[in-house]
């Protein structure tokens, strides 16, 4: 894909389609707007596949470079009954092995529904990201019958399997502060960028998403709010605060 900011202050973005695990320009599509807000993961922007003309600042790609982007990948497990405690929200399993330490070692219940969340961490993320989801949910209900009891715990009736690392459109699950990096990049990964050169300065391109909010990185309720703070920002610029400066 392609954003594109002219002298004029329009920026112009080209959608390019995925098509049979590669890229093809086959549903290319050119929008002309005011302003763009970029709310692309930050797996996607290190991975440098989407262009921008003129390139972004140094300032901008020093700090997608610099911000790390883990993996952390979920199990849902759907089942028919409640077959643990409902009053206790979360309980976890501690692995034999080191390597294995991040596998299925955190479950979650979820509200009084009678589904189960299992996160799997670390190397272990990305180990499972090649492995079938029977074999996947199938450890998960042995390490739950080692707890519960193999008759107390049924087999779920659904299951759902992410796989963030191997996502195309994500490449990653959440940005954390890597060696090297501070939190000050979360601020620089949130500033809108304005056109090269232009007579206004002011910016046309915007940034949301938990890689851009300092409070509340690698959470929905700050991907929502980076939403909202951007929204606010585009709003000021073009139509005017609601409140007198």
């Amino acid at each position: 894909a392609v954003v594109s900011t002219q002298s004029t202050g329009e920026i112009t973005t080209r959608e390019v389609s995925q098509l049979n695990n590669g890229w093809a320009n086959n549903t290319t599509e050119t929008t002309t707007a005011d302003a763009v807000l970029l709310t692309i993961p930050l797996g996607v922007l290190k991975k440098e596949k989407l262009k921008f003309e003129p390139p972004l600042p140094d300032w901008k790609t020093s700090a997608i470079k610099r911000m790390g982007f883990g993996n952390l990948n979920k199990v849902v497990l759907c089942f028919n009954k409640v077959f643990w405690d409902p009053s206790i929200h979360l309980f976890g399993h501690v692995s034999n092995s080191t390597i294995s330490r991040g596998e299925l070692f955190l479950f979650w219940s979820v509200s009084k529904a009678p589904v189960l969340i299992a996160l799997i961490a670390g190397e272990a993320a990305t180990v499972i990201e090649t492995v079938p989801d029977e074999a996947i949910v199938g450890r998960a209900m042995t390490i739950l019958r080692a707890i519960f009891g193999f008759q107390t715990v049924p087999q779920p009736c659904k299951h759902r399997v992410t796989r963030w690392r191997g996502d195309p459109w994500a490449l990653g699950s959440y940005s954390y502060v890597a060696a090297g990096s501070s939190g000050n990049d979360y601020d620089d990964l949130a500033r809108p960028v304005a056109p090269v050169n232009a007579a206004s300065g002011q910016p046309r391109l915007f940034f949301a998403g938990e890689h851009t909010i300092r409070n509340y990185p690698a959470t929905v309720h700050g991907a929502m709010l980076s939403g909202l703070r951007e929204a606010g920002r585009i709003t000021d610029q073009f139509v005017g605060p609601p409140y007198e400066t």
